[in-house]
């Protein structure tokens, strides 16, 4: 046991060794390697970035678990180190949710009007549809048709299902107060139609077939 533990310890040390005989006054304070894990992720983003790379190869003792290889090229792109950013797109790539998820918030807080409704996607399907219209409504405020489209939906669906008209949401995202969510749906629906979005106009359709009208 005490064999295992040392060649976990020694195994993390000669991954960062580089980065912490420059920095480190303190590694005889660090008697396990949880500590040092966590002295390390202290150091800054590249010590983090190194980290993650400890979870992702599963080197030095520590076993392989790439969400937590995410989290720790999170901590370091959040900081602007590049080669972290780098590693989540590839991790992303690969098909890890946490990298994914990432990415798409930094692209939607950045205006991709894509990401928004992505980030859009991840709530509404989730059933937080108020916190899906939030992101629905920056892409659809662009002009995005597919943002309309999504804000048609969610209006929609919660007209349908929750049966409950918040006045104060609605007031936040300057919808007429009095007004029908279903109605206010069909807005949304006949702005995405006029740019000529298929199922946008289909709804339309439907929607008009059934009385509602735009006034």
């Amino acid at each position: 046991m005490k064999k295992n533990k040392l060649s976990h310890q020694l195994g993390i040390y000669i991954l960062l060794v580089s980065f912490f005989l420059q920095s480190c006054d303190r590694l005889s304070d660090l008697d396990n390697d949880s500590n040092f894990i966590d002295y390390a992720i202290q150091k800054g983003p590249e010590a983090q970035y190194k980290i993650g790379i400890l979870y992702q190869e599963g080197k030095g003792g520590v076993e392989q678990d790439e969400d937590k290889a995410a989290e720790a090229y999170i901590k370091a792109a959040e900081e602007g180190y590049k080669k972290a950013a780098d590693a989540l797109k590839d991790l992303a790539d690969q098909g890890n949710g946490v990298a994914k998820i990432w990415i798409i918030k930094k692209m939607a807080g950045q205006g991709s009007a894509a990401a928004q409704n992505k980030l859009g996607d991840l709530y509404y399907y989730a059933g937080y549809y108020w916190e899906a219209m939030e992101w629905y409504a920056k892409a659809a405020n662009q002009g995005d048709a597919q943002g309309q489209y999504n804000m048609g939906c969610v209006c929609s669906k919660i007209d349908v299902e929750q049966q409950v008209d918040n006045i104060v949401r609605k007031r936040e995202f300057n919808f007429d107060p009095d007004k029908d969510l279903g109605l206010i749906a069909l807005e949304w629906y006949q702005k995405a139609a006029d740019q000529g979005h298929a199922h946008a106009k289909a709804k339309v359709k439907e929607l008009t077939s059934w009385g509602c009208i735009l006034y």
